[in-house]
């Protein structure tokens, strides 16, 4: 788990996340509320995007090389707007997260998209797209993985 409080000292956020500090729980403080949520996005769009348009979960994405290559494309691509805005987030350190990832894995999205109900691309994939645009980044891939899981930004 990752904090951060634009509005707290760092000591007294440190000190109110004292009690989530438990065994098997990593807990960590960001320098700031737009790193955290930056470092979430990149990761969750890329993911519900290609989870949903594959109809698969990580393990395939991982496994397939066209999977493979158009996911780390847009992780890229997403990390390259995170930085447009001034948030440095490494491609690689996410690409290994998503290598630790259970195979079988997959997002709340793909689970709506395969059951017929509406997903959250929008709100999240939509969000990084939407964001790149305004920073003047392309993001191709990341677009195409948007639209081929049915998101129609």
């Amino acid at each position: 788990m990752t904090a951060a409080s634009d509005a707290l000292p760092r000591d007294e956020l440190e000190s109110s996340l004292s009690a989530l500090r438990v065994p098997a729980v990593d807990v960590a403080v960001a320098p700031s509320e737009a790193e955290v949520l930056w470092d979430k996005a990149v990761r969750l769009a890329v993911l519900a995007a290609a989870t949903t348009a594959a109809g698969a979960p990580v393990g395939v994405i991982r496994s397939d090389p066209v999977w493979r290559t158009r996911t780390r494309t847009a992780l890229a691509e997403a990390c390259a707007a995170a930085g447009a805005v001034g948030i440095v987030i490494d491609p690689e350190a996410h690409w290994a997260f998503v290598e630790s990832l259970e195979p079988e894995l997959t997002t709340s999205a793909a689970r709506d998209a395969a059951a017929g109900r509406p997903t959250e691309l929008d709100a999240i994939t939509g969000s990084v797209i939407r964001a790149a645009r305004r920073a003047g980044v392309p993001v191709p891939e990341l677009e195409r993985l948007a639209a081929d899981a049915g998101w129609r930004g």
